[in-house]
């Protein structure tokens, strides 16, 4: 280095002497700003045998020639693999670029100059975590921070002012999942009544201090339920159910075997007749439809009694009239009857009217006929209130006929008649005139009469014929009690005393403030619904979200980059677990970001004081970071562990928070405005005195020799000194 650095000074000197007799002076290059090294791990958390990415970045450089660095892999973690970029080497022209995994170390040497204004990629690195890290423990891949091993410097030779941090690339170890080995459960049968639980059934899973959780499943829920988390088992019907409790990749089952709690229904006695049997009181199940005698003995089927003579005769009239005679019909069958009597014989036959029984009016002659005598009917149309009839002869004796010659007769004598038209109550006129009757209350309607369609003036009303023909109008007032009845998670209302109907909902009252806690719940102080049941011990996972938008303000557009955010304090005490608290970026756009951390829900609680949340201001060149803190506070639906959204508040001017102007959401705004990079012009010849001719040009030709020497051995002990240093690496 003493050799490098003294040849280096006295060529230096050299050109500088013959610089100031021969050549305008040079404009000396002005020192190049700090870059920031980077690594950047792929996650931030990982568990033994997950493999982690690094990348390895630089940026903004400027004419940068000459970069080397070393890597540190601490003893947690087991180096898989590393490369460079394809590009880089012709980017910086540069005659030596490469990884050398055994000692990971990446050196580029160019004779290019590389100017960057983003961070540029110089290597990625994949490592594993190894078998048996503790969880906690927060491995760093680090660089050699000395000038043999961790430098950048430009074609001048100038050395760049390096800002890294070593523990940016800190990756967080989770603890290793432990499968379970097997499952056992305490009981194999269950036996249940319906409409009983049981909680007895318990799980015990190998190893004792396996992750995987115990989960519990029913093949048959219309018979039997099974709760999930607890195991607890619900008889809902009569059958046999199988119930599964699965621990990762373990399963136990156990039946169980649900009877019917029989709740019988006495059948009484009944007596048989001629064609109905009857039977023996006996009790049928309502729930399974079984049968047991009045012992509550179980029998196949309904104690069924023999068919007897016990006939039903109708004696008030004579319902069989035969030529044999007549009888009395049974009600119950009318192919049963009593003793046929003979038939009474009547008056002989005449003309006109036959011989018949005088019991029953069997017709024992038939009348002996006569000469019909005619009178035609003309025809008359039918009205809207009266029949009309269509054109027929009628004879004395009361038979009508289609002709004066009576060759055919009419026997249905109400083919003739033409039918009125009759009303069509149809129309609905809702007025006073057709007012037929007002609504006491909900339990009756306005009516009206209807009014005929083919005539407005005839109405229901004065048609004795039509006393039905109203229809209902608006109905009734509702007539609603004096007690709140629950109407869900909205509120409560009044009931109609007659029908199914509530007055307006009004919002349920706590009967007190802070919520439900492990000792009681919340209630609503006039329907007496639970709003918020019990807090149950555990863990909650509580999302807030946010947004936040990156805008550019300057020349250049925004890269890539990652923004991070904290909560900055809570209302009351409280411990949690950071899941997620950045988000990355990568152009001008909104993102979408979500603050994610779990605390136990014995502390849920504490959620409902709210807490702030900021950005964390980074250092990153050309970004103007929005500082404003924001109040989140939890709204939550039933529990203290279900969050059903948030309410936003900002902080003001004077810090304070603003309550009256509540927000939608949470939002941020980070501006990036780098300017482009200038070109300086190129350097313009300054124009040389002129000489006077002496005749003697020999001075001039050794100046420009001695120049033209200093430069090739300055640059070749450069190049060598720099090639030196690139093998020793």
């Amino acid at each position: 280095m003493n050799k490098r650095i003294t040849t280096l000074f006295l060529c230096l000197v050299m050109a500088v002497a013959m610089l100031v007799s021969a050549v305008p002076v040079f404009a000396v290059t002005s020192a190049h700003p700090p870059v920031t090294f980077t690594i950047k791990a792929d996650k931030t958390t990982a568990k033994p045998g997950d493999t982690i990415t690094y990348q390895v970045f630089v940026g903004p450089v400027e004419n940068l020639r000459t970069a080397q660095f070393e890597l540190v892999i601490p003893d947690e973690l087991e180096y898989t693999g590393g490369s460079s970029p394809e590009g880089l080497t012709a980017k910086m022209n540069a005659f030596s670029a490469e990884y050398t995994s055994a000692s990971k170390i990446f050196v580029l040497t160019g004779t290019g100059e590389y100017t960057s204004t983003e961070d540029t990629l110089l290597a990625t690195i994949t490592c594993k975590v190894k078998e048996g890290v503790a969880a906690g423990k927060k491995p760093v891949v680090t660089v050699i921070d000395d000038e043999a091993n961790f430098f950048f410097a430009d074609s001048d030779d100038k050395y760049y002012t390096i800002n890294y941090d070593p523990n940016g690339a800190a990756v967080t170890i989770a603890a290793a999942p432990k499968p379970a080995t097997g499952i056992a459960l305490n009981k194999s049968e269950l036996t249940l009544t319906v409409g009983n639980s049981d909680t007895s059934l318990t799980a015990s899973v190998t190893p004792s201090d396996s992750t995987d959780t115990v989960v519990w499943s029913t093949n048959k829920p219309a018979v039997a339920t099974v709760d999930s988390a607890t195991g607890k088992v619900t008889a809902v019907a009569q059958g046999e159910a199988i119930i599964t409790a699965t621990a990762g990749t373990k399963k136990a089952t156990c039946t169980v075997k649900v009877n019917c709690a029989h709740d019988c229904s006495p059948m009484p006695e009944k007596a048989s007749n001629c064609t109905e049997k009857g039977w023996d009181a006996y009790k049928k199940c309502k729930l399974c439809g079984k049968l047991f005698d009045m012992s509550d003995n179980p029998i196949a089927e309904i104690p069924y009694r023999a068919l007897n003579n016990d006939h039903d005769f109708d004696t008030s009239v004579w319902g069989y009239k035969g030529s044999d005679g007549h009888a009395h019909v049974c009600s119950r069958n009318a192919a049963h009857r009593d003793t046929v009597m003979p038939h009474t014989a009547g008056p002989a036959a005449t003309e006109t009217t036959p011989q018949t029984c005088t019991e029953c009016g069997f017709v024992m002659q038939p009348a002996t006929g006569h000469v019909h005598h005619l009178t035609k009917v003309d025809k008359e149309d039918a009205t809207c209130t009266a029949d009309g009839n269509k054109e027929y002869y009628q004879c004395t004796c009361g038979k009508l006929f289609e002709d004066a010659a009576a060759a055919t007769e009419i026997t249905d004598h109400s083919s003739v008649v033409l039918p009125k038209t009759g009303h069509s109550y149809s129309v609905q006129n809702s007025d006073e005139a057709h007012k037929r009757s007002t609504a006491a209350d909900c339990r009756e309607f306005d009516t009206y009469w209807y009014t005929c369609a083919n005539d407005a003036t005839h109405s229901a009303k004065d048609d004795a014929a039509a006393a039905d023909k109203f229809y209902n109008g608006e109905q009734g007032a509702h007539v609603y009690g004096d007690e709140w009845v629950d109407c869900g998670e909205t509120g409560h209302a009044h009931k109609c005393q007659y029908h199914d109907a509530y007055d307006a909902v009004q919002p349920h009252t706590p009967d007190h403030e802070g919520g439900a806690t492990y000792e009681y719940a919340v209630k609503c102080t006039e329907c007496g619904r639970v709003l918020e049941p019990k807090l149950e011990a555990g863990d909650i996972r509580i999302e807030v979200p946010f947004k936040l938008t990156v805008k550019k303000t300057g020349e250049m557009d925004p890269g890539k980059e990652t923004f991070k955010f904290v909560v900055e304090k809570f209302g009351a005490p409280v411990e949690y677990v950071l899941v997620q608290d950045t988000v990355e970026t990568e152009g001008e756009k909104t993102y979408d970001g979500k603050f994610i951390f779990t605390i136990g829900a014995n502390q849920a609680g504490n959620l409902s004081e709210g807490f702030i949340i900021r950005q964390v201001k980074g250092n990153a060149e050309g970004w103007t970071y929005d500082e404003t803190k924001f109040y989140a506070m939890p709204m939550f639906a039933d529990t203290y562990t279900n969050v059903a959204s948030w309410r936003f508040l900002k902080y003001d001017e004077n810090a304070e928070l603003d309550y009256n102007s509540p927000i939608e959401e949470i939002s941020f705004t980070n501006s990036y405005n780098a300017k482009k990079p200038v070109t300086p012009p190129a350097p313009q010849p300054t124009p040389q005195p002129e000489t006077p001719d002496t005749g003697d040009s020999s001075m001039t030709v050794l100046w420009i020799a001695l120049l033209f020497v200093s430069g090739a051995t300055l640059m070749g002990t450069t190049l060598y000194s720099r090639k030196k240093r690139v093998n020793n690496h």
